[in-house]
């Protein structure tokens, strides 16, 4: 199994060293209005002048989830803006920054386990018709069409970006069917398409939440295996409920 990451440098220049096996907006799928994808949120992260994006979801005011290897390279220096309340990136005028990220502790960059991080914002969002909450699962759902909205690549070759917010129509997979891609760590989840011309996410959609219609979070998107470009690895957001639960309770109320 080859993974790729699917996270998109806005700046060519990167160290060799973080570069070694990234790939991974919706390519396909339609145009999306905030209004039917309010848990959305932009990320646009800037290590020593390489920016990259990546998508999240919106948990409360003040948390986000996403994909853990959004963050691999950041420094204490790095400047992380969240952009949310708009769907085209350009027109947003609610921009936060983040003031602290939480991976996971025991996320592995090369299996990619435990791929699921929390960010913290400076200043909360204001909840309204146009910022809400996704809604935490205990369990995850066996099967079914989730969907799927980021702001990544628009084209097959993952060279286009007009950074206006698209969503896909997502298979959820069974156990059965994920193995033909290879052995998944129980936190992973797979959907998608077998058919490698079916729309999918794509470069800057990292990170970006798999829910149901009534915003439950299903997954983050993590990675893919080349030999199947439209079927994509999830972070199996129930299977981490209780990280989820615990670290946000000790974020936003620490015991001194």
């Amino acid at each position: 199994m080859y993974p790729s990451f699917i996270f998109f440098y806005l700046i060519s220049y990167v160290s060799s060293s973080l570069c070694k096996n990234l790939e991974g907006k919706v390519v396909g799928g339609e145009y999306a209005a905030i209004k039917n994808f309010p848990h959305v949120a932009f990320l646009e992260i800037d290590v020593e002048g390489a920016k990259f994006i990546c998508g999240s979801s919106i948990l409360n005011q003040v948390l986000l989830v996403t994909a853990a290897h959004c963050f691999e390279a950041i420094t204490k220096d790095s400047y992380i803006g969240v952009y949310a309340g708009h769907h085209d990136v350009f027109k947003v005028t609610l921009v936060r920054s983040a003031k602290a990220v939480y991976r996971h502790k025991s996320y592995d960059s090369d299996t990619i386990v435990n791929d699921i991080a929390l960010v913290k914002l400076k200043e909360a969002l204001p909840l309204g018709n146009l910022i809400k909450r996704v809604i935490l699962r205990p369990s995850t759902p066996k099967d079914g069409e989730e969907i799927l909205a980021g702001w990544g690549a628009i084209n097959a070759q993952m060279s286009e970006f007009d950074y206006k917010l698209k969503s896909v129509s997502q298979k959820l997979r069974s156990k059965d069917s994920c193995s033909r891609i290879g052995s998944l760590h129980p936190g992973m989840i797979c959907a998608g398409s077998f058919d490698p011309k079916m729309a999918r996410p794509s470069k800057g959609d990292s990170g970006s939440g798999l829910v149901s219609k009534d915003y439950q979070i299903v997954g983050l998107v993590s990675h893919l295996v080349n030999a199947y470009p439209a079927i994509i690895v999830y972070t199996n957001v129930s299977y981490y409920y209780t990280w989820v639960h615990d670290k946000a309770e000790k974020i936003l109320c620490p015991i001194d």
